[in-house]
């Protein structure tokens, strides 16, 4: 059984790091430099360095990172461009990226200094943490156990702050006999949006259990949500708040057993269209390594 440790990286104004990748013009501002340019502009300027707000900049900078850790002597996997490893004498890393954010999981925990020293030849400014506890707005939490060590996901932080003062206890995030899709709308409601929104980053992550709930209010509840999309948003926070430390528990050395789940709906009236989906497991303990979902008229 391994001893894992994580680490995580951040890479400060990353997209500013990497170059353009086309011949690029820009006027400064009149008052940066007026007394060398035209009456009434600024000065023209070539744009050298990458920055935030270019279509090309994510590729840019992710270009530049995978060059990056490929020169320190990751391995990029085909099968998923944003996990990585690096294998060495003492032990090994396993690196998975989100933009310019790390997370890292090694047995060896001397070589984190040795990725940190070498990575910080190659960018302004990088920060390393070996104490943490969110990643792209997850509660990360590391469980040793007798059968190897496994990872705890969460959103207990951002459940509580959010939905602390839903107190009533519900069981399930919307009431099996609801439809949405009939339901008569009413444009004295505010838009759900902002709920689903949240619920969509909520489910996405660690909570897959408000997938449904999550969908059937984004139907029709964008503009003039009936009242019953209204209280089934309301049921879903009191559902969140019920359930907050419930959590996805990813790893352990449990036994590799592929199988897998589908389902479809065919429904012929009101605002929907039928929908078939399915996702692929590759353990009794472990998330889904492959899902799809597809709508049909």
């Amino acid at each position: 059984m391994y001893n894992l440790k994580f680490a995580l990286f951040d890479v400060t104004a990353a997209f500013l790091e990497g170059k353009n990748d086309f011949v690029q013009y820009a006027r400064l501002p009149f008052d940066v430099n007026g007394n060398n340019a035209p009456k009434g502009c600024g000065m023209r300027v070539q744009v050298i360095g990458n920055f935030y707000g270019e279509k090309q900049g994510p590729k840019i900078w992710n270009d530049q990172l995978d060059s990056i850790l490929v020169s320190i002597g990751f391995e990029r996997c085909s099968a998923h461009n944003c996990l990585y490893k690096w294998i060495s004498a003492s032990g090994f890393i396993m690196l998975t990226v989100h933009v310019d954010d790390g997370l890292m999981i090694s047995n060896d925990d001397d070589l984190y200094d040795t990725f940190e020293s070498e990575f910080v030849k190659k960018v302004k400014k990088m920060t390393l943490s070996r104490e943490f506890k969110k990643f792209l707005g997850m509660d990360v939490k590391l469980v040793p156990n007798d059968g190897g060590n496994k990872v705890e996901l969460s959103h207990l932080v951002y459940i509580t702050s959010r939905y602390d003062e839903f107190t009533k206890s519900v069981r399930t995030p919307m009431c099996s006999t609801v439809n949405l899709r009939d339901a008569v709308s009413n444009s004295d409601n505010e838009s759900l949006l902002p709920d689903t929104g949240a619920f969509r980053f909520i489910a996405d992550r660690a909570r897959p259990d408000l997938l449904v709930v999550a969908g059937e209010l984004a139907t029709g509840g964008a503009n003039g949500p009936s009242d019953l999309h209204v209280k089934t948003a309301k049921r879903a926070k009191e559902y969140l708040n019920t359930t907050k430390e419930l959590c996805l528990t990813l790893g352990g050395l449990g036994k590799l057993v592929v199988f897998a789940y589908s389902d479809a709906s065919y429904i012929t009236t009101g605002n929907c269209k039928s929908r078939l989906g399915g996702c692929i497991f590759l353990g009794y303990d472990s998330g889904a390594v492959y899902s799809f979902s597809k709508n049909s008229t």
